[in-house]
């Protein structure tokens, strides 16, 4: 285990050495690994070498400009760190001996050494915002999912997984612009524990409002508009909304329907979205199918007749090929029109 954290330890050094540009031959960036696999990976894929270069090359190592690069690079690997959880973490800087201090001794050297500290646990969830109406009765769904994230690391990565299973039971209850306004951890050294606080922005509370219906008869809409489970001012509720989109989806006429929330509101409600396809009606399928078929039995009629003519009739009857090409053409027009209709009323049951 030993040879392979040293292992693990050589190429990491290794790789920093060289991702330095073969231009800066006078600067020298390490990093001491943790012994912690995650952490080490994101502290070599975090390093920002180009501007400690760019940094080098626009001022002289050891200047004001040059240290302040080299800080900045310090205390954002150091915020790097408390993201893992270890929030008393930081990262120092060492000369080339190794000696932990402020500023490293050559100026062109530049050694890292990661301190992580202990790693802190979440211990309590506190909210604020969570004041709107109707939220109360989402209030023991909350507390049970903060109750459920007591214990787990406090590192951004879970702080996020936490805030997003909130936001989406928030969201549930009338307040689909819910978002995130700030968060923060406070740590106890004593428990190694961090106190996480939410602060939720949950917007407006939404209503519903009219309903918008496209696709069917106007004689239909107040049938299909009866089939909705709430009223015009409802509280938005994605659970309404999926059982009215299960009720028309089982209305026998319907082919399928789409319910959508229109967030432009209209009198300070959202308008509901209705897109429905109706089945196809067999009878008017029916209708159009066999005037089609007879059309197009008499342009193959009127065009057999036709060549009957060619061959049997002297060249003084061009007249009655004449009237034949006429009626072939009429037929032909008559039957393409009738298939371009049955066309678009299949395409619109589909």
């Amino acid at each position: 285990m030993a040879l392979a954290v040293a292992a693990r330890s050589l190429i990491l050094c290794l790789l920093i050495v060289l991702a330095v540009p073969a231009s800066a031959e006078d600067l020298l960036v390490t990093v001491e690994p943790t012994g912690h696999e995650e952490l080490d990976r994101a502290l070599l894929g975090g390093l920002n070498l180009p501007a400690l270069y760019a940094a080098g090359e626009m001022g002289e190592p050891g200047s004001d400009q040059w240290n302040a690069a080299v800080e900045i690079e310090r205390e954002r690997l150091s915020e790097l760190v408390r993201t893992f959880g270890h929030l008393a973490g930081r990262v120092e800087l060492t000369d080339e001996a190794g000696a932990a201090q402020g500023t490293p001794a050559r100026a062109s050297v530049v050694g890292l050494v990661p301190v992580p500290g202990p790693v802190f646990r979440i211990g309590a969830i506190q909210f604020a915002g969570l004041n709107g109406p109707g939220l109360d009765r989402l209030a023991a769904e909350i507390n049970q999912q903060a109750g459920q994230s007591v214990g787990a690391v406090a590192g951004e990565l879970q702080v996020s997984s936490i805030t997003g299973r909130i936001l989406r039971t928030v969201r549930s209850g009338s307040y689909p612009h819910a978002r995130l306004a700030d968060w923060t951890l406070t740590p106890d050294p004593e428990s190694r524990t961090a106190s996480l606080r939410l602060t939720i922005d949950t917007g407006p509370m939404l209503r519903l409002g009219p309903i918008i219906i496209r696709g069917t008869d106007p004689t239909r809409l107040e049938s299909l508009k009866a089939l909705a489970p709430f009223s015009s001012g409802d509280p938005y509720d994605p659970a309404i909304i999926e059982a009215y989109r299960s009720a028309l989806g089982e209305a026998p006429d319907l082919r399928r329907a789409r319910v959508e929330i229109d967030d432009r509101l209209d009198a300070g409600l959202a308008r509901v979205i209705v897109s429905v396809v109706e089945q196809p009606d067999p009878a008017r399928l029916a209708y159009l199918k066999v005037p089609g078929t007879a059309a197009l039995g008499l342009v193959l009629a009127a065009l057999a007749s036709r060549q009957i003519i060619i061959a049997a009739a002297p060249r003084h009857q061009a007249s009655v090929l004449q009237g034949f090409d006429i009626t072939v053409l009429v037929l032909l027009i008559y039957a393409m029109a009738l298939v371009l209709k049955r066309l678009i009323a299949l395409a619109f049951s589909v």
